[in-house]
């Protein structure tokens, strides 16, 4: 769970670095960009994982195939049912954060635009 609790610091990190130092128009859609490739990065990481645990064969028994998939899913129960649970959980919340960075976006274009 640490790699989800350091990815959003690292992203308030990168708006308020953005907005106070830098004077970015844009930090809140670069900071909501960063979790977006952070959840796009976990997503393939899961969907990895879920792929080689229902692929017959490829483990003796269950197992998890790569670090990421491991800090986020942790020592619990491991099956082929929790695997995909993890993986669509990881989709949806990646088209969230696409859809919810378009809004930023337009958003601060649009206060942009009326501080001219």
């Amino acid at each position: 769970m640490w790699f989800i609790g350091g990815s959003v610091a690292l992203a308030v990190i990168l708006v308020v670095l953005g907005k106070r130092i830098f004077r970015a128009k844009h930090a809140c859609t670069a900071g909501v960009m960063f979790l977006t490739c952070v959840s796009a990065l976990s997503s393939i990481c899961l969907s990895q994982n879920y792929i080689l645990s229902v692929t017959p064969g490829y483990h003796d028994g269950i197992g998890i195939s790569n670090p990421i998939a491991y800090w986020i899913i942790g020592e619990g129960v491991w099956t082929p049912g929790r695997f995909e649970q993890y993986f669509t959980n990881a989709i949806t919340i990646t088209l969230f954060l696409l859809l919810l960075s378009s809004a930023f976006y337009l958003w601060e274009s649009r206060l942009a635009n009326m501080k001219k």
